[in-house]
């Protein structure tokens, strides 16, 4: 029997052994693999044949940013910065794009009404070729957006003075609210539907845009009011009226997140006119990269065009009809009550003609994310009786789709009647953690034969040698996890495009979230698993600690009565309860238990930063982080009590030799005496 054991206990010694160098090879050879694998960097640029000044080069011309034009990029598309003195003071600006708006550095006083909003704003324009400041409009520091809201005299003569306050008021978007964007919209509401005479409504009208663009940029959480979303879906209504109702036969006003643009039919030329938005340096929009053509008959797509729209009259056109386009950089207008967003801001175009019914073909030529694969799309228009997106009348072209480039995806739609656009999009996230995986995966293949063995092992010697079931419990719990993280790591959340999925269809189908997720429930059960085979694991370790305290620093071989029953309803009970909570807690509320990506717990907001509120602090790192805690005590006391036993015997040896060495030096002096007496009396003294 004792020979049976020395060879179970060489065999469990040359497992370790080869499990260590295992391991060690796995990790040489992954860095190998890191090395001559690494991702090859892009090859550099084909030469330039034009010499751009300002711009980026691409082959044979020269892309300009907004603020320069012009062939090689060399004219300034914008008013250097300027101060202007009068009687009243002087006001100072900075640089300013052509055609939007500066605001002055200097601000009202603390005691107005609008304290500390700029005095005033100016517009850059282009004079005889050359950008130059238009006329400084000051605004009225005793009226504030409520106010002016609240108006009931906004008419012609004062049209122009309230537009340009209320301009100036939303020139800080990020600090508007909920109520200041109510305020706003109804009064550009209100001047929108102003009958302006001819000098003044271009003005007028600029800068009721203006404040429409600084409006949407507004933080998207001051529009989730129902107040808000009233007025917003009236502001498009009138925006819509408006681009096809204006005294001007032409209208073109582009402004960072909106454009307006107005053409008028004619009987002679009634083949088409399209309405494209080109891609730029930034995502605002720029008046020299809208672009409205009047005399195409057919949509074209353009491949560095972000938004494009063609509008064909069908039937007879009764007398000259008009055509407008609005173009909305984000959907904060349009309040979606099903759509759950992610992160994905879309774009609107909206398309109206008077005097003939339409066809209207629109395209957004989504750029490629590389962290995200597209999975689905749909062609709808905003329904205006449900206030939601519909697809009725509208159907999609996946013929562009299939004849993307690498980079650009073009969702081509086709609708039958004119309104507010957009496309709905579906997205799966692309994680590639194969490398990773494979280490992963043969790590814990490893450590599960290690704990096989370990825990045989422990069952083996104990029927000859007393082993703590808390030792056992604790391999096997961790035994348990490692094969269900393994199981975890095989499991997707994300679906996998295949030439038979849904994305692939012609159907203009509906769909209520930015982001494609299955197994839902399996990835939940998975999580919860390691989640508490985990937390039993690092439980187990602690009641292990308590157990070393009651048999090395009691000084005593033996446990408390039932201790080891009680140990075990606790170390497999208590996470138990733990989990139970926490799931209750979080996945009725949209699922906030587990990530998206891998099947674990919760931990990072929606902007990957980490919550302390989410489960992952308070359901796991905080248990964990007690339970080492008193581990580190327990460790702590178990060494000082070992030390002071050692000092305690080492000064018992110390006192013992000490005596010892008396009672002998006692012994060497009577020897010493009874020699002398000897010799005395040997002597005859």
């Amino acid at each position: 029997m004792q020979y049976m054991y020395r060879c179970v206990y060489t065999t469990v010694k040359i497992v370790i052994c080869a499990i260590i160098a295992a391991l060690i090879s796995l990790l040489t050879w992954y860095l190998i693999f890191a090395f001559y694998h690494a991702p090859t960097p892009p090859p550099p640029p084909p030469p330039c044949i034009v010499d751009c000044q300002n711009g980026v080069c691409e082959i044979d011309r020269c892309h300009c940013p907004d603020n320069y034009t012009g062939v090689l990029c060399e004219v300034e598309n914008f008013c250097r910065g300027f101060t202007d003195c009068t009687d009243q003071g002087c006001l100072t600006f900075g640089i300013i794009l052509v055609g939007q708006y500066g605001y002055s550095e200097e601000r009202c006083n603390a005691t107005d009404v609008n304290a500390n909003s700029p005095r005033a704003t100016v517009q850059c324009r282009i004079e005889n070729g050359t950008p130059k400041p238009g006329p400084i409009i000051p605004q009225n520091c005793n009226e504030n957006l409520e106010t002016l809201a609240n108006k009931t005299d906004i008419a012609v003569d004062n049209a122009k003075e309230i537009a340009a306050t209320t301009q100036i008021l939303t020139s800080e978007p990020e600090n508007l609210n909920s109520d200041d964007i109510s305020n706003a919209i109804r009064i550009v509401n209100r001047i929108l539907t102003v009958s302006t005479n001819a000098s003044d409504e271009q003005e007028v009208v600029v800068s009721a845009v203006t404040t429409v663009s600084q409006i949407l940029s507004a933080e998207p959480e001051q529009f989730s009011n129902e107040v808000v979303e009233k007025e917003a879906e009236s502001l498009t209504m009138q925006m819509e009226a408006f681009s096809v109702n204006n005294n001007i036969s032409s209208l073109s006003v582009v402004q960072p997140s909106v454009a307006v643009e107005t053409r008028q039919l004619s009987t002679l030329n009634i083949s088409g006119i399209s309405f494209m938005s080109l891609r730029g340096f930034t995502d605002q929009l720029a008046p020299s990269r809208i672009i409205v053509d009047n005399s195409t008959s057919e949509f074209v797509l353009n491949e560095t065009a972000e938004v494009q729209i063609f509008v064909k009259p069908v039937g007879e056109l009764h007398g000259n009809g008009t055509v407008g386009f609005v173009l909305y950089q984000n959907d904060n207008l349009f309040p979606s009550k099903h759509e759950k967003k992610s992160g994905f801001r879309k774009k609107i175009i909206s398309a109206t003609i008077s005097g003939a019914t339409a066809n209207v073909e629109f395209s957004f030529n989504q750029q490629r994310d590389p962290s995200y694969t597209l999975v689905q799309f749909a062609c709808v228009s905003w329904d205006y009786e449900w206030s939601e997106w519909n697809t009725t009348g509208c159907e999609k072209n996946l013929t562009a789709f299939e004849d993307s480039s690498d980079s650009f995806t073009p969702l081509q739609c086709i609708c039958h009647h004119t309104t507010n656009f957009a496309v709905l999009m579906k997205f799966k996230e692309n994680i590639n953690f194969a490398s990773l995986n494979i280490v992963s995966v043969v790590g814990c293949a490893l450590s599960v034969t290690g704990l096989t063995i370990t825990v045989v092992f422990l069952l083996y010697t104990r029927s000859r040698k007393p082993v703590s079931w808390l030792l056992i419990s604790s391999c096997s719990s961790l035994l348990i996890f490692y094969i269900v993280f393994i199981v975890a790591m095989e499991i997707s959340e994300y679906t996998v495009v295949t030439e038979n999925s849904e994305y692939n269809k012609s159907e203009n189908l509906l769909f209520w979230s930015d982001l494609e997720k299955v197994y839902d429930g399996l990835c939940t059960g998975l999580a919860a698993l390691q989640h508490y085979f985990l937390l039993v694991t690092f439980a187990l370790m602690g009641l292990l600690g308590v157990e070393l305290y009651f048999r090395i620093i009691t000084a005593s071989h033996y446990l408390p009565p039932r201790f080891m029953k009680i140990a075990l309803i606790t170390g497999w009970g208590v996470p138990a309860v733990i989990v139970s909570l926490t799931i209750a807690g979080t996945y009725p509320n949209q699922n906030t238990y587990n990530r998206r990506e891998f099947c674990w717990l919760l931990a990072e907001d929606e902007e990957n930063k980490f919550d302390f509120s989410k489960p992952m602090l308070w359901s796991f790192l905080l248990p964990v982080g007690m339970i080492l805690i008193a581990n580190i005590c327990i460790v702590i006391g178990v060494v000082y009590t070992i030390w002071k036993k050692k000092e305690i015997e080492s000064t018992r040896r110390l006192f013992f030799k000490e005596d010892v060495d008396h009672i002998l030096s006692c012994f060497s002096i009577g020897n010493h005496l009874d020699n002398r007496i000897f010799d005395a009396h040997r002597d005859g003294r």
